[in-house]
């Protein structure tokens, strides 16, 4: 936990002087405008998990970021929880594409992780936090270079 809060404070300050200099979003606030689309009330974005496409010869990063309402209450709807799964650039300053978006499975309490990359596709695979249930695994295609 503390991994993802310290990563997600470094992006927030590299993506942010980025943002200033180049007069774009930085990349976490990218992502949480795609998962602002799906669902307004999902306005709290953490980074889950970044994993490097380097060792299959890309030079990019996938990068799951999880919306949340901010006061974490729930209301009847599991995607008050979503997650995204994007492609960022080498440097982790924007979003380069959006492999998809998902509604959690289990009301927080679910974690959604890269378990497999390569050359043309990313494996994502979820399960409930406390029990291990709810298990899913989805194959995402990357884009051509």
């Amino acid at each position: 936990m503390r991994a993802r809060i310290a990563m997600t404070a470094f992006l927030l300050f590299a993506g942010a002087s980025s943002a200033l200099a180049q007069q774009r979003p930085s990349m976490l606030e990218a992502a949480r405008d795609t998962l602002l689309a799906r669902n307004a009330r999902a306005a709290c974005a953490t980074i889950w998990d970044v994993r490097p496409l380097h060792p299959v010869g890309l030079p990019q990063h996938v990068v799951i970021v999880r919306g949340l309402v901010c006061d974490k209450v729930f209301r009847g709807a599991l995607s008050d929880e979503l997650f995204g799964i994007f492609l960022a650039n080498d440097s982790l300053t924007r979003i380069v594409g959006t492999l998809g978006v998902v509604p959690t499975r289990r009301w927080n309490d679910y974690t959604l992780t890269v378990d497999r990359v390569t050359r043309d596709s990313v494996v994502i695979r979820g399960r409930g936090d406390m029990y291990g249930d709810a298990p899913w695994r989805h194959a995402y295609a990357l884009p051509p270079e």
